[in-house]
């Protein structure tokens, strides 16, 4: 008789092996034929800098690192003995602290450099608004503060620098302007002889000068973005949450060249990704294993079976703790969406128009970031793909110009047989679509002759090109402007 654990082992390799030979060959064949779009900028709640001062508290010449943007905020403890490391080393194992999801909060944290091992104590906690993270080296030790979003630098007329403070507003004495903006800035006083301010210029995060768009009070006109947020990554990214970051490019290939043809339908001016990927105990199986368990028991059904009990054996039933986990995730990235929609004052002056494609677990996700967002944009169209758990809450989705969902139809009259339903997220509709009507919103299928049509193949987003290829102008769920 087979070991409780034995079985408990022996479903979570099913469940590895299911996905990797049904999914993840065909992602790497496809990361392989295609080179990744080049990296543009990030966008998130917490801002790194680096430098080094001399002994009356001035920035060392050239020695000021700008090097990334997170949603977590890392401070040095120095709670170990050698001290004596370079910039370089402190900040590529400050980022590799905050993604080793298998170290202590609290740790003294051990980073391999080219020719040596260090210990370095750190502290990490959950980023929940703008702020900057400061690492300074004086005396040949570092130290580390958490400030406020903006910085404040005075430079002499000899070209020394020294940092003066921090606030949540950008001030500028000479011109009587005093702002709050979303986001994370930089403000230089220049000082005179008599060291009196002569000139105060205003830049943001990635050294583009925005002083202008504060003294001239300039705007912009509003532009229309479109944005994607993606859903589980996979088993083998099962311990790697999303870190809520918004990027400007695909970056784990997920939407394979799906995104490419939203793009060329929806026409944005700029494109933003976002990534909902987490645990599967947070999705309607609970854990891997009931997973595995599910495939397989819908593995063994007869093709054409359209029993009650055969429908039974998929997992349907909700997770509202992990489901409301993934949401509150999502207001982390729509305080991040904000800075990166409006990362100057000009932008401010615009609402843009944002169009949403989610997928899979996106859809929780989306609703916590709209939360944040729908008072600061126009929402445009929403496009849901296979939405997880999608009868547990819904929005006002007439606040968007469309709505529609796509997927399996699990819930329907007459649904698909079992083995061709969405096994990874089973269909029901989304909370309130169903008091959308053509053209405004509601629900369209995979089409009954769509091919490999299964438990995995029904849910991924290589398997939606019918979206483009079956549904045409005038037609309810048309992808277009």
């Amino acid at each position: 008789m087979i070991s409780l654990l034995s079985y408990l082992e022996i479903m979570r390799f099913l469940f590895n092996l299911l996905v990797s030979s049904l999914l993840f060959c065909s992602l790497h064949a496809q990361e392989n034929s295609s080179k990744r779009p080049q990296f543009l900028h990030t966008a998130g709640l917490a801002t790194y800098y680096f430098w080094e001062e001399d002994s009356n508290g001035f920035i060392v010449p050239n020695s000021m690192v700008k090097p990334y943007i997170l949603n977590a905020n890392v401070a040095y403890t120095g709670k170990e003995r050698n001290h004596h490391f370079d910039t370089k080393t402190l900040i590529e194992a400050t980022k590799a602290f905050v993604n080793d999801h298998s170290a202590k909060d609290e740790d003294v944290y051990k980073w391999k450099t080219d020719s040596s091992k260090v210990k370095i104590g750190f502290k990490r906690e959950p980023a929940s608004d703008y702020c900057s993270m400061l690492f300074t080296k004086k005396n040949e030790s570092w130290t580390s503060t958490q400030q406020q979003s903006v910085l404040y630098f005075s430079a002499e007329t000899n070209g020394s620098i020294r940092f003066t403070g921090s606030s949540d507003s950008i001030k500028l004495s000479r011109e009587g302007i005093q702002v709050k903006l979303n986001g994370h800035f930089v403000v230089y006083s220049f000082l005179d002889d008599q060291l009196q301010v002569s000139a105060q210029r205003v830049y943001n995060y990635y050294g583009e000068d925005v002083t202008e768009q504060l003294t001239q009070q300039q705007a912009t006109a509003p532009i229309r973005a479109l944005l994607f947020i993606n859903g589980y990554r996979g088993p083998q990214r099962e311990k790697d949450p999303s870190d809520n970051l918004v990027q400007q490019n695909d970056r784990y290939t997920y939407w394979f060249k799906f995104d490419e043809r939203m793009k060329q339908r929806m026409q944005p001016a700029v494109t933003y990704y976002l990534d909902a990927s987490f645990s599967v105990k947070t999705s309607t199986h609970q854990s891997e294993i009931g997973f595995a368990w599910s495939w397989l028991k819908t593995k063994l059904t007869r093709n054409s079976n359209k029993s009650k009990r055969a429908y039974q054996r998929l997992n349907t039933s909700e997770n509202v703790e992990g489901f409301n986990y993934r949401k509150e995730q999502g207001k982390i990235a729509g305080k991040a969406f904000l800075y990166a929609i409006g990362n100057s004052p000009a932008a401010l002056q615009a609402k843009d128009t944002i169009d949403i494609v989610c997928h899979s677990m996106g859809y929780s996700y989306m609703l916590g970031l709209l939360e944040v967002i729908q008072d600061k944009v126009v929402l445009g169209k929403c496009f849901i793909m296979a939405p997880e758990n999608a009868f547990i809450e819904g929005y006002d989705w007439n606040k968007f110009i469309s709505v529609w969902q796509y997927g399996s139809n699990l819930d329907q009259t007459n649904p698909d047989p079992v083995k061709e339903q969405d096994g990874v997220a089973p269909q029901f509709a989304v909370k309130g679509i169903e008091h959308l009507t053509y053209p405004k919103g509601g629900r369209v299928f995979i089409p009954s002759d769509w091919p490999n049509k299964a438990f995995i193949h029904s849910h991924m987003v290589y398997s939606y090109d019918w979206m483009f290829d079956r549904i045409f102008k005038g037609m309810p769920g048309y992808v277009g402007k």
